[in-house]
């Protein structure tokens, strides 16, 4: 015990401990102790003892001395008046505890002694009574004696003597016993032992073993089979089969009814019963025990048969798989064959897989042929005994059969599923052997897509013709080189017929080429010389005039490109002609005559051609001249008709307009020909390649008459629109077409008024327009489909007169009443109809909006009665829009026709704003809430605010019912007191959160790691407060490493805690998950700690005791990172202190204890023990530094700084609990549980 100062105060002990000290150590006690008289006493003496009062000495505080905890005295635990008695040097009474050894003796009164048997203690020693004897032993050597039991009953042998030797007799007797029954058993069941039955199950043996001996599947050797006669040979293989087995099952039949007989003989012979006697109740039932042990007998021998079949079945099999899978010959036989523009073996893989599975189902089929002889007619005497005793009509035997063995036989179920495996394996090999034919087939392909499409060589070149036909060479004689047969694994491939297939293609192909040319040629020929005999007519003539000179030189420089093309034509046919020369093929006569009419054609076409281009020059300029004599005529024929065109009639309005048109029209005739003829003299000037003239009266004369036509003809059409727009009713004008008029005929008089200034035509025609153009604006006014009456009233009072509604009105009756006179005012009017019928189509269009959106209303939490707002972003979004659009009409001056109308909108939609608000937040809330108060403990811990809130929620659910029936949201909204209802719930609710929140505040305060959780996930535990598993999801919030808590089963028991590695640490005994959650959580709480506390300690101790590297497997991850820094911390003092060990030979211990464990890392562990390591290694490795740091610079002492910085842990023996130490803070652990966690470096 230390004082503030740090020293340690003298301890001052009482008198009694001091008495308890002297008595635990009796090796320390006083010379001069009464002991008990030597004399023995007998019971009777003894049951009144004298006690001589002892003579102590003053009680002088001795040296403190720790009594060994080992001693007898100490194990009677004596309190206080026992230690008064024996210190006087009375006796004390001892008796036996019960199921204990001769030293467990415990202190008892004298009246609870057993007087046959007993102790009495004293100073002196021990003295054992019994009913005859009494025996003495001083104290001394009785404690000397109980030391050494004590430390014989710590070697293991006699620890564990008596279990052992018990166990020992107890396992003798039951292997005796067993033996006995077995030796009994097998005397009285085991047939072998039988003479009769004997000699009968050899024979069994024997037929068995024969028959197993022989196959299913037959094979020849040395043959190789197609798919049919494979079938073939098995189907003969299953006839033999059958007949053999046959014959087996009538032997075995015989001997098991001969050997029947025998032991039925000998039963009756040996109990004196004669088989024509009528026997007695008791001889048949011994009968019928015999038979009962045939039956077993019978059932033996079936069961022999069966395994007979099974082994048959399984060799075969097995036979089967290894003559596929070793056969150096081939055993089955396929054709290579071409199927589509594929290579297949035929038959193909499905083919023969179908046809094994038939094969092996029909050879298994044999193995039922051997009749099941417990059914069997001939053994029914024998069996039926049995048959009756256990109710049964007769003998099932679908119990035990063969296909219910074999299908469960691993060895017959892997050779059957190996053999279809070789076959895959076989056929796998076939595919790839096909693959050598491959680039002969795709070669065939091709030779046949060449002979199908011969007119591919259409356009091919020479030079193509005779590779093709090298290649086709070549091809024969590759093609001799495909194989005929191949032997692939356990199949040989005959591919005789694809090769001969294959063999005949290129010669065919040679045939078409030479088939083909001469076809060829004729065509090509016939194109030639029939575009020669086109081309030489023109080139040969002779030109006289220019249109015939330009004709031939344009026709000459066309024979100039097409040329060269005719004498390549000309030379591929040629060629062509030749490589059939070279081939010895014959060349047609025919085909011979066009070559030479093809060669003399272009030779004289060239010599034509050169001809041409050597007189080109001088024939030019010649019909060039003649082209320019041309010219003067034709000008001289515009220049009359530019003179005709200035004539006064088309420049005055006196002029009919029909004269005027007429008169243009046969102007227009002969300008049409000039304009022709002027063409054609440009075209002959560009095609000689001569200047071509501009002839720009021609294009003057013919504008100047374009205008004037177009002049005189809109002045009659619009005489015949002012005609009819002054006619027309005034409400049928079409204003937007008389308008697209006006516009066009104005921009035409004005053109022409600029063109000819002097014509009258244009000043008269742009006068009219212009005039008509004024009554424009007016008949767009009053034709506005926007006036409303109120607006008509206006006008009309303007006018004078009525508009609105008078059919009899033109616009011509307009332009007499002077209406022009009053537009200004008109125009004001309309304006302000049109801006009013825009702001009530506006209005309209908010109307129209909500007069079909509906609020979205959906079923809550699949309820059919409950129901909840969905989305309202589309009408949030509109009512948005529509308070804007209704501000915008209430800001413009045109409001005045409507603004009651508007006003009352704008009221709407700003209380379904408001409304929508409250109605949102409610339904927030409730919802919320409603999750909460369905849970029945929340509606018990809190009555009132259940309460309210059930009023609430049956007044939302009326709400939410009310807007389903009638989901239109502006009908919804205002809804009369709708607002003030859901603003009074909105009240009532926040009230019920507060109740919450003080609720859940009182949970924190009881359990303050619920802190840590949110409202959500705390309302969600206690919800369920009787399901303990709701809080499993949340224990890693509330802990640092607590993920799941492991409880028993169908139980509320906890009975361990698992971090997120999947550590498993067990919990306290009878900690349950009942009550009030915050309080079996705090239990929880406090549980783990005393269980980490617990393991901590044991960890501790149990670190002395093995290997470390075995040790750190053994416990939690946090156990053995917390024990590994306090073993560590330990032992680097000892060092400074004690100097056990140098320095550097406890940093070569350090390093090579993380040796071990890294090497151990490189083993195989589980998972959590690699974890568990991992974490040591890195606190293992901050250890080695600092331990290297201690050695370099030299620390002696465990007050150096370098060691008062570092993180250290103690297990302090005083406060019985680990503290940390950092310089002179000292902490107690907190035991919280971390789990198998990993470390980061420590930093100092």
């Amino acid at each position: 015990m230390e004082d503030r100062s740090g020293a340690r105060r003298r301890q001052v002990m009482n008198p009694v401990e001091n008495l308890q000290k002297r008595i635990y150590n009796p090796q320390h006690q006083r010379e001069g102790s009464v002991l008990v008289p030597k004399k023995l006493l007998s019971p009777k003496q003894a049951a009144k003892p004298k006690t001589v009062p002892p003579v102590l000495p003053p009680l002088v505080p001795p040296t403190i001395v720790e009594p060994p905890s080992d001693s007898f005295t100490a194990s009677l635990n004596l309190d206080a008046r026992y230690l008064r008695e024996f210190e006087s040097g009375n006796f004390l009474y001892l008796q036996r505890k019960r199921q204990s050894f001769v030293y467990d003796l415990e202190v008892v009164e004298h009246y609870e002694t057993n007087p046959a048997n007993y102790y009495t203690m004293s100073k002196a020693g021990i003295t054992h009574f019994t009913t005859d004897t009494s025996e003495f032993c001083p104290l001394d050597k009785w404690e000397l004696e109980y030391k050494r039991f004590r430390k014989m009953r710590a070697i293991p042998f006699f620890q564990k003597y008596r279990v052992w030797k018990t166990y020992n007799v107890w396992k003798q007797n039951i292997h005796m016993t067993k033996m006995y029954h077995a030796k009994k058993m097998l005397d009285t069941h085991l047939f072998f032992l039988n003479p009769h039955l004997q000699s009968t199950l050899l024979q069994l043996r024997a037929l068995t073993l024969t028959i197993s001996q022989q196959s299913l599947l037959r094979l020849a050797p040395k043959k190789t089979y197609t798919l049919a006669q494979l079938e073939e040979e098995q189907s003969r293989a299953v006839v033999d089969l059958t007949a053999s087995l046959h014959d087996f099952s009538d032997q075995v039949v015989t001997l098991c009814v001969a050997a029947c007989d025998a032991v039925v003989d000998t039963f009756l012979e040996k109990n004196k019963i004669v088989a024509e006697h009528k026997m007695t109740f008791m001889e048949r039932a011994a009968l019928r025990k015999e038979c009962r042990s045939l039956t077993n007998f019978v059932r033996l021998a079936d069961l022999l048969v069966i395994d007979a079949m099974m082994q048959l079945s399984v060799r075969s099999f097995e036979l089967f798989l290894n003559q596929c899978k070793q056969s150096v010959l081939p055993l089955f036989s396929v054709l290579a064959q071409v199927q589509g523009d594929m290579i297949v073996a035929t038959p193909n893989a499905e083919t023969w897989r179908r046809s094994f599975e038939n094969l092996l189902k029909q050879s298994l089929s044999v193995t039922y042929v051997p009749e099941r002889l417990l059914s069997h007619a001939r053994l029914q005497g024998y069996t039926s005994a049995t048959m009756e005793d256990d109710g049964k009509a007769s003998w099932s035997v679908t119990t035990l059969n063969l296909a219910t063995l074999l299908n469960d036989d691993v060895a017959f179920n892997t050779v059957s599923t190996d053999i279809f495996a070789a076959l895959d394996a076989a056929f796998d090999a076939i595919e790839e052997y096909l693959g050598v034919f491959h680039p002969y087939f795709q070669v065939y392909q091709e030779d046949l897509d060449a002979m199908a499409h011969p007119e591919r060589f259409r356009d091919a070149t020479i030079e193509q013709f005779g590779d093709a036909i090298t290649m086709y060479e070549e091809q024969i004689k590759c093609f001799v080189h495909i194989p005929a047969t191949a032997v692939v694994g356990v199949f040989r491939v005959e591919s005789q017929d694809f090769r001969q297939l294959l063999l005949p293609t290129p010669q065919q192909c040679i045939v078409c080429i030479k088939t083909a040319l001469p076809q060829l040629m004729k065509d090509q020929s016939k194109d030639i010389l029939g575009l020669l005999g086109d081309l030489s007519p023109t080139a040969f003539s002779v030109p006289t005039k220019p249109d015939m000179f330009v004709a031939k030189v344009v026709h000459m420089e066309r024979l100039g490109r097409v040329l060269p093309e005719i004498k390549i034509k000309y030379r591929r046919v040629y060629e062509m002609a030749c490589l059939m020369d070279n081939y010895e093929w014959r060349v047609p006569d025919e085909i011979k005559e066009d070559i030479i009419l093809m060669k003399e054609g272009v030779i004289s076409l060239e010599g034509t051609l050169a001809r041409f281009d050597n007189d080109l020059e001088a024939e030019t300029n010649r019909f060039t001249q003649l082209i320019n004599d041309m010219l003067p005529p034709l000008t001289k024929n515009v220049v009359a008709l530019q003179s005709k065109l200035q004539h006064p009639k088309l420049e005055t309005m006196e002029t009919p307009i029909a004269d005027a048109l007429a008169y243009l029209n046969e102007q227009q005739i002969i300008m049409d020909q000039l304009v022709g003829e002027a063409t054609k003299l440009k075209e002959y000037q560009v095609q000689l390649k001569q200047p071509a003239s501009e002839l720009t009266e021609v294009q003057e004369v013919l504008d100047d008459l374009t205008l004037k036509t177009k002049l005189w003809t809109a002045l009659g059409e619009w005489e015949r629109c002012t005609v009819t727009y002054n006619e027309t009713p005034f409400d049928q004008i079409n204003v937007e077409a008389m308008s697209t008029q006006v516009q066009s005929y104005m921009k035409l008089a004005s053109q022409a008024q600029r063109a000819l200034p002097q014509n009258q035509v244009a000043s008269t025609l742009l006068s009219q327009v212009e005039q008509f153009k004024l009554v424009l604006p007016i008949v767009n006014d009053l034709r506005g489909t926007f006036l409303q009456d109120r607006h008509w009233n206006q006008i009309h009072s303007i006018l004078g007169f009525t508009v609105k509604g008078d059919t009899t009105l033109t616009l011509g009756n307009l332009m007499e009443r002077q209406a022009m006179r009053h537009g200004e005012a008109i125009s004001v009017v309309s304006v302000a109809a049109q801006q009013e019928a825009v702001l009530e189509a506006m209005l309209h269009k908010v109307a129209a909006v909500w007069h079909k959106l509906e609020l979205e209303v959906k079923p809550y939490k699949e309820s059919k009665d409950v129901f909840v707002l969905g989305a309202v972003d589309e009408v949030l979004a509109a009512l948005d829009d529509s308070i804007v659009t209704i501000n915008t009409i209430l800001g413009s001056r045109f409001i005045g026709a409507i603004r009651d109308e508007v006003e009352g909108w704008r009221k709407k939609l700003v209380g379904l704003q408001e409304t929508l608000d409250e109605w949102l937040l409610v339904q927030k809330n409730w919802m919320y809430i409603e999750n909460i108060f369905s849970a029945p403990d929340i509606q018990r811990q809190l009555p009132e605010a259940s309460k309210i809130f059930a009023h609430v929620d049956q007044s939302w659910k009326a709400i939410m019912k009310r807007t389903n029936d009638t989901p239109l949201a502006i009908t919804a909204g205002s809804f009369p007191g709708i607002k003030e209802t859901l603003t009074q719930h909105n009240i009532h609710l926040d009230k019920i959160q507060k109740s919450l929140e003080d609720y859940l505040e009182t949970k924190r305060m009881a359990f303050p790691r619920f802190y840590f959780l949110s409202n959500d996930e705390l309302l969600e535990i206690l919800a369920q407060s009787k399901n303990p598993h709701a809080v499993q999801p949340h224990l890693r919030k509330c802990f640092e490493n607590l993920v799941q808590l492991e409880f028993g089963e169908g139980s509320v028991d906890m009975l361990a805690m698992i971090s997120s590695e999947k550590e498993r640490v067990p919990l306290g005994k009878n900690l349950k998950a009942r009550g009030n959650v915050e309080d079996w959580l705090k239990a929880l709480e406090v549980s783990m700690k005393a269980s980490i506390y617990k393991l901590m300690k044991f960890g501790l101790a149990d670190y002395d005791t093995r290997l470390r590297k075995e040790w750190v497997c053994e416990h939690p991850g946090q156990v053995v990172a917390t024990v590994a820094q306090m073993t560590w911390a330990r032992q680097t003092e000892l060092v400074l202190v004690k100097k056990t060990q140098s320095m550097q030979e406890w940093l070569a211990q350090v390093v090579s204890e993380l040796n071990d464990l890294i090497v151990k890392i490189r083993g195989n562990l589980t998972s959590l023990e690699r974890k568990v390591i991992v974490a040591l290694v890195t606190t293992d490795v901050h250890a080695r530094d600092i331990v290297e740091s201690l050695w370099k610079e030299n620390v002696t002492d465990v007050g150096n700084f370098i060691w008062q910085q570092q993180l250290r842990y103690y297990w302090d023996p005083d406060a019985d609990d680990v503290l940390i130490k950092h310089s002179d803070s000292i902490i107690k652990y907190g035991y919280e549980y971390m789990g198998a966690t990993s470390r980061l470096e420590p930093t100092a």
